[in-house]
């Protein structure tokens, strides 16, 4: 497997919205092994290899990450945020990320120490509005490279663990990784690769108008072999 790429994927910002760079790298990716590459108004890419009979093949993946966006900078220089996609609150604390502005800024998320908190805080499970983006600098210097509505995405790097990779954003960029390296070895597959999942129905719409005989949506879904106590819902283990 191509370790490499599926790296470079994965740790690439792309949030709802801000998906400029990764759409750069699937581009020079899929660009030689194509016929044509074009990108439309709402930024999904369509790469397209011509086969030898009429059938037509769409094979589709989101290529953007849920992340978040700045909402308020405070009078100490941190930064409150929203989400854009779905979140577990509690998997935020200590969550080292990247908010985008006029310079990338590595920042660290941060909620009131556990410590501090009163018995009833404790026992509340932790909200969004509870957390906010520490960049240890002063508010000038943040005004100068942060507004609001900057997108901010995770800072994780793809690693090796045991026959596993671990990243963030593997959902869903291993799909975007599996159309690429599918171009490599098939013929006649019309790809595509599109954004964003907090618009599903028109990442779906988006290809359409080619009118293509088969379509193929590739998305992660949710593990069957979670350790106990976290037992699937019986209308989910009965898929598996």
């Amino acid at each position: 497997m191509n370790l490499s790429l599926l790296k470079l994927i994965c740790e690439t910002p792309g949030a709802p919205g801000h998906e400029n760079r990764i759409r750069e790298i699937v581009q020079k990716e899929v660009k030689s092994l194509v016929d044509e590459v074009s990108i439309d108004k709402m930024g999904n890419l369509t790469a397209i290899r011509r086969g030898k009979d009429r059938t037509k093949v769409m094979a589709a993946a989101h290529m953007d990450e849920i992340g978040f966006i700045v909402t308020h900078i405070d009078d100490k220089g941190f930064l409150r945020f929203h989400t854009l996609g779905g979140f577990d609150p509690k998997t935020l604390t200590a969550q080292r990320v990247i908010v985008h502005g006029k310079e990338d800024v590595v920042g660290v998320m941060g909620s009131k120490p556990i410590h501090l908190m009163t018995p009833e805080e404790r026992n509340k499970a932790p909200q969004i509005q509870d957390y906010f983006i520490d960049l240890g600098l002063p508010k000038a210097k943040v005004n100068k490279i942060i507004s609001v509505g900057d997108p901010v995405t995770r800072q994780r790097e793809l690693i090796e663990m045991g026959n596993c990779v671990n990243c963030k954003s593997i959902d869903n960029r291993v799909s975007v990784f599996i159309l690429i390296e599918a171009l490599r070895k098939l013929k006649g597959i019309f790809p595509m690769i599109s954004m964003p999942v907090s618009r599903s129905r028109k990442r779906s719409d988006c290809g359409a108008h080619r009118w293509p005989h088969i379509i193929l949506s590739l998305i992660s879904a949710s593990t069957s072999t979670p350790p106990s106590p976290l037992i699937l819902p019986e209308h989910v283990r009965r898929k598996w």
